[in-house]
């Protein structure tokens, strides 16, 4: 049977869907615009330090430059349609997944605004499949929180790039940099 295709950014969420998921197929999106090219390599760099640690995964690439997008959601809009495609090439249908990486500390109603999207996504999959059996979208649930997922990757949590911000160091102030060091000043046991 097939292994499940997750889409894989290299950031914390997907990565602790990689190692719980263990054997599967990761499709890694570098979705980016004129801006945001170093973004999209620190996302890179985070997955080529972290591939080794993963040898039952079978790993596949892709590259698209969004610059003339003008839709917020475009960039994980562009991801599904691209693991929609990459799931047909691989033989996959009803019987399959394809799994997005997901935590519940960065939006109180990530839920409910994931399946907001679930109906454009199967749109999106029914295309791709011309209306024939088509994978399912799955993410966590209950999303783990990200003392949860700091705490099941350990080191290699240190290891992922979650930050907004291009430079070559995390920001400390983008919303995933502050919901992940509010997390570790958890871990650690220190109080704010």
């Amino acid at each position: 049977m097939l292994k499940p295709l997750l889409l894989w950014s290299g950031g914390l969420d997907s990565t602790w869907a990689l190692r719980e998921l263990g054997a599967i197929n990761a499709l890694s999106i570098a979705l980016y615009t004129h801006g945001e090219q170093a973004r999209a390599t620190r996302e890179a760099e985070a997955r080529a330090r972290l591939r080794p640690h993963f040898p039952s995964a079978t790993f596949h690439d892709a590259a698209l430059d969004i610059s003339a997008s003008t839709m917020g959601t475009l960039d994980t809009i562009n991801a599904v349609f691209i693991a929609a495609q990459m799931a047909r090439s691989l033989g996959m249908n009803a019987r399959h997944e394809i799994w997005l990486g997901a935590n519940c500390d960065d939006d109180a109603a990530i839920q409910s605004s994931l399946e907001n999207r679930r109906e454009c996504w199967d749109r999106l999959l029914w295309a791709v499949y011309r209306g024939g059996s088509r994978p399912r979208i799955v993410w966590p649930d209950p999303a783990p929180s990200r003392l949860q997922q700091l705490q099941d990757l350990g080191s290699l949590a240190d290891q992922t790039w979650s930050c907004r911000d291009p430079k070559p160091h995390e920001c400390g102030a983008c919303k995933p940099c502050l919901a992940i060091h509010a997390a570790r000043r958890q871990l650690n046991g220190d109080t704010p």
